[in-house]
């Protein structure tokens, strides 16, 4: 592994205690409600805040062990950390950002500089050396933070949040970039998000924390078929589905078709459907959902006065009813059955 760590450190009302791991090229998400101890979690990773039980490893090497008076500050860590709100030096140029951390490092002043201008051409973002981050755009200022967290070639990459404070139009833009990157990452990356399409789209493996505690690990797809508590279920139980809109219509990847309510989308997306979306039907249904098909029913995950119902079909999804229409539908494992989305409860990101 490249990352092997157990935190425990207490912070006012949070007690964290966690394990957590990482292999090389894996980018793993961790998802969780505010307060759950995501960002405490990178901070200790990145050695700006230590633990007080438990250990961390980096290649093998601890960076922190409290049992055996082991701490490695931040500058020494393999660890490139970039922050939500990126965190650039406002009295900096550019190139002085990007190169700060070799410097840190002692690498002599010309070689920082061409390994940074080298970072900015891989990013994108060359012929922005003398700007001050002020100038930047969201976007520039989001390459810019990915130039500098990479340039050290750091063994571990550290996300936090990183494409929150995008508008809609430039995140998609810059997530298809991200994931390009990340893709090409040697080490271990983890990434914080509350967004379920940026966990879908940019990691391997999705770690859920509430409480200081990990509930859920697993892939994307383990964790939306068999959430674990309220939370998941309502964070991470949207169904997503790869394939590629035009006119107004989304072609999902293995042949399938759905009307969306938006024409202006063309090129390879994510349509993003709630489980309460989905309708059931016994018989083929009239009226206002464009999107019908067949489906049989292949798990069933009773949750009080909720049903989560997953199904195979020309569409594999999961749908969430009441217990009500449930057993007005006699729903159980084999079921065949017909299901139901309306046009205006698709929503399309370019992907």
């Amino acid at each position: 592994m490249t990352l092997r760590a157990h935190i425990v450190v207490a912070r006012g009302s949070l007690n964290l205690d966690v394990w957590l791991n990482a292999a090389p090229g894996e980018v793993v998400a961790l998802l969780g409600p505010n307060g759950a101890g995501k960002t405490t979690i990178l901070r200790c990773l990145a050695g700006l805040l230590a633990i007080e039980r438990g250990s961390i490893a980096i290649f093998g090497d601890v960076v922190d062990d409290p049992a055996s008076r082991v701490f490695v500050p931040s500058e020494r860590r393999s660890c490139g950390v970039m922050f939500q709100q990126y965190l650039l030096f406002p009295h900096m140029s550019v190139l002085e950002n990007v190169s700060f951390g070799l410097r840190a490092r002692g690498v002599d002043k010309a070689s920082a500089h061409q390994q940074a201008r080298d970072w900015l051409t891989r990013v994108g973002s060359d012929g922005l050396e003398s700007s001050r981050p002020a100038q930047l755009s969201g976007g520039q200022a989001q390459r810019v933070a990915l130039a500098r967290a990479l340039a050290s070639e750091p063994q571990v990459l550290l996300l936090d949040e990183p494409l929150a404070a995008l508008d809609a139009t430039t995140r998609v833009e810059v997530r298809r970039e991200l994931r390009k990157h990340l893709a090409g990452f040697d080490g271990s990356a983890v990434l914080v998000t509350h967004d379920p399409v940026d966990a879908y789209t940019l990691a391997d493996r999705v770690v859920i924390v509430e409480n200081g505690h990990v509930v859920q690990d697993g892939t994307f797809v383990e964790i939306t078929s068999h959430p674990r508590s309220a939370y998941v279920a309502e964070l991470v139980g949207v169904n997503l589905l790869t394939g590629s809109m035009m006119g107004g219509v989304f072609a999902v990847d293995g042949g399938a078709m759905l009307v969306v309510a938006t024409d202006d989308v063309d090129g390879a997306a994510i349509a993003v459907i709630r489980p309460q979306a989905v309708s059931l039907h016994a018989n083929r249904p009239d009226g206002s959902p464009r999107n019908t098909w067949r489906a049989a029913v292949i798990d069933v995950d009773h949750r009080g006065e909720r049903v989560r119902v997953r199904l195979e079909g020309p569409i594999q999804l999961t749908a969430e009813i009441t217990a009500g229409a449930a057993a007005a539908l006699s729903i159980k494992v084999g079921l065949e059955l017909w299901a139901a989305v309306k046009a205006t409860e698709i929503a399309v990101t370019l992907n």
